[in-house]
């Protein structure tokens, strides 16, 4: 399976562990799924494990996603909180930490899984 959701930390948080190679397209039909969980569950907070992932986007794509793909989400932005979990080496998807919060999206990039879920537990 190239991605699971699933509830963790006494079901307080939404994990979505991918473990395939993604591009933006890829991450924007994940955050629909993770919108629908979110409706579910009524929970806010979300880590994105993407420590087995391979980036594939360019940042123009990037820039796109951000701004214009992210559009087709509901509005919940500012009540949800995503902690992105990435390997300790991998800087791909810097700038799309800087582009979503620019656009009003409260995500923060981690390379350590207990500070990610430190950050989105702080939620309230």
């Amino acid at each position: 399976m190239a991605h699971t959701i699933t509830l963790i930390e006494n079901d307080t948080v939404i994990l979505l562990k991918v473990t395939q190679p993604t591009d933006e397209r890829m991450i924007l039909d994940y955050a629909r799924e993770v919108h629908k969980y979110i409706d579910q569950t009524g929970i806010h907070s979300v880590l994105c494990d993407l420590t087995e992932s391979i980036n594939k986007g360019r940042i123009f794509e990037l820039h796109n996603f951000a701004y214009e793909g992210v559009k087709s989400l509901p509005e919940e932005r500012l009540k949800i909180r995503v902690a992105i979990l990435v390997a300790p080496d991998d800087h791909s998807r810097d700038f799309l930490e800087t582009v979503l919060q620019n656009s009003g999206h409260h995500v923060k990039i981690f390379t350590d899984r207990e500070q990610a879920l430190r950050w989105v537990k702080g939620w309230k």
